[in-house]
């Protein structure tokens, strides 16, 4: 509460990654890291269900323990959702086959 208090009435000035404890509150961070390392564990096996479990434990505490409302915890789990599914699209297009013709190198997709 000091940094936020200090932001508030002008006494803080310097805003950095190390003592800006509790500044971001929205999007919660929090929930949107809990489901990118649930999916980065999906495809092992061994640590599918428990990654699973602790992010799950992780996201129901937020509220209690992460100073967030409902929305922050949600808007924050969209936005990780959505990066997933950009990040897939763009490691799909990316690893495309490529056909080489006379004017360059195109995509198969960009061919047909």
């Amino acid at each position: 509460m000091p940094v936020f208090h200090g932001l508030r009435d002008g006494s803080y000035r310097q805003l950095v990654a190390t003592g800006a404890q509790g500044i971001i509150t929205f999007p919660s961070l929090h929930s949107a890291l809990a489901l990118i390392i649930t999916v980065a564990l999906w495809p092992v096996p061994v640590l599918r269900w428990i990654g699973l479990a602790i992010n799950a434990l992780m996201v129901v505490s937020i509220p209690v323990d992460g100073g967030h409302y409902f929305i922050d915890i949600f808007v924050g789990l969209g936005i990780a959702w959505a990066s997933v599914i950009a990040a897939r699209r763009i490691a799909r297009i990316a690893h495309q086959p490529r056909v080489q013709t006379a004017g360059g190198e195109i995509g198969l997709a960009a061919s047909r």
